[in-house]
């Protein structure tokens, strides 16, 4: 079933994953990654993103979501989050706070669920751990700034067992190709 691709959604979705994250675990290189796996398990199963973005920014610390500031700002605005300036040892981290719950009247149950495994692949790792992991073969393969498709960011490559050649090749004998 699809869903509505607009910015309300969009918002939504971000409201949703800082209200089910603690602060201390979700910073902005965080939130895009979550952002990330959650559109990219969500195109692998329906063949759409769940935020309704079919691009990301590629940006030195991975795929960053088109317009993430605006819709940050909206959120902040209408008293929904709250962002603050963190000091760290590796850094100033910006954390989000959720002032008011989500409304989940535009989420179905497959979306919280993807969005949820993606926090949960997200939350115990550290922001560098993370960014490394989105530095795959795609990202390395898009110019600083360029466009990140969804739909190719969905394609993970895998290592193959012996016995899943072994199977092409019995298949293959019986239409006679080997």
């Amino acid at each position: 079933m699809e869903h509505k691709k607009n910015s309300s959604h969009y918002e939504t979705v971000v409201h949703f994953i800082i209200s089910r994250t603690p602060s201390d675990e979700l910073g902005a290189t965080k939130l895009n990654k979550v952002l990330w796996i959650a559109d990219c398990l969500h195109w692998r199963e329906t063949g759409s993103s769940l935020t309704g973005l079919d691009s990301y920014v590629r940006m030195p610390r991975g795929p960053v979501a088109t317009n993430i500031q605006n819709v940050l700002n909206s959120l902040e605005k209408s008293g929904k989050i709250v962002e603050r300036e963190v000091p760290t040892p590796a850094g100033s981290r910006r954390e989000f706070v959720a002032l008011k719950q989500p409304t989940f009247d535009e989420l179905e149950a497959q979306q919280i669920d993807i969005l949820h495994r993606a926090i949960e692949f997200v939350r115990p790792r550290s922001a560098k751990e993370i960014s490394e992991l989105s530095h795959d073969e795609y990202w390395e393969e898009v110019a600083h700034g360029g466009e990140m498709k969804v739909s190719a960011g969905s394609v993970w490559k895998r290592q193959h067992e012996p016995e899943h050649y072994e199977w092409a090749r019995s298949e293959a004998r019986k239409l006679g190709l080997a």
